[in-house]
């Protein structure tokens, strides 16, 4: 019995068990051209696996944050868009978070260890999607935002808000205590019939919980939800 080295095709190994005389007749010829045209097909099914892999490795990039690994600001439109298109829901609860003492963070200790405290709020604040639900995106720099499909009112808001920060609020190992260093959040419900209609629904939302949260970053550290009229932040806070 014929045995092929490793790496050596078995097409060229059942080539190879022909004898001359058999190598010579039409059927093995016949046979040769099948066994090549199959090597061909294989190698450009290689290909389009390869291309696949590659076109499915860039689209995951195109939508999330290489430093954190959560969703960007491209990716958090799309997969927003995707809840609304399901249906079902009438509001959604949003938290836009900012990072409180991350300026000292670089300035003082310097950008490396600033990806580093990036990273962990990346894994903190997915880590707590992952318990509560929702989704954790990254827009930028220190500005993330939490989006939660299921939150009934006002109250269940709030507490979103207060787990947040509490997660964010826990000491980074990174960061030496005499840093002040936590999270402000601003809240706001998106309306799911205006963003769905609305070109800029989300967006608007996404302003509204980012003048609430420059409001609770006033107030020094805590949360303020906007009002879920599109108008401006109202006056309660948590």
């Amino acid at each position: 019995m014929a045995v092929h080295s490793p790496g050596e095709s078995p097409w060229t190994l059942l080539l190879a068990t022909g004898t001359e005389r058999d190598q010579d007749a039409p059927e093995w010829a016949a046979l040769s051209t099948i066994l090549g045209a199959c090597q061909h097909a294989m190698r450009n099914a290689d290909r389009h696996a390869e291309l696949d892999r590659l076109s499915d490795e860039l689209a995951r990039r195109a939508h999330h944050d290489a430093l954190t690994g959560l969703v960007n600001r491209s990716g958090f439109h799309v997969t927003v868009d995707e809840l609304l298109q399901q249906g079902g829901r009438s509001r959604l609860g949003l938290l836009f978070i900012d990072l409180d003492g991350f300026k000292a963070v670089n300035d003082l200790l310097g950008h490396d260890t600033g990806d580093v405290v990036l990273q962990e709020v990346g894994r903190r604040l997915s880590a707590t999607v992952d318990q509560v639900g929702g989704i954790a995106a990254r827009l930028g720099g220190d500005e993330f935002v939490v989006l939660h499909p299921e939150v009934a009112d006002e109250a269940d808001l709030d507490g979103l808000a207060r787990t947040v920060r509490d997660v964010l609020d826990w000491p980074f190992a990174a960061v030496p205590r005499h840093i002040d260093f936590g999270a402000s959040v601003g809240t706001a419900f998106v309306d799911a019939d205006a963003a769905r209609c609305e070109p800029n629904g989300l967006d608007r939302a996404l302003r509204d919980a980012d003048v609430a949260m420059y409001a609770a970053k006033r107030r020094r550290r805590g949360s303020r939800r906007a009002n879920p009229s599109w108008g401006p932040p109202d006056v309660r806070t948590s």
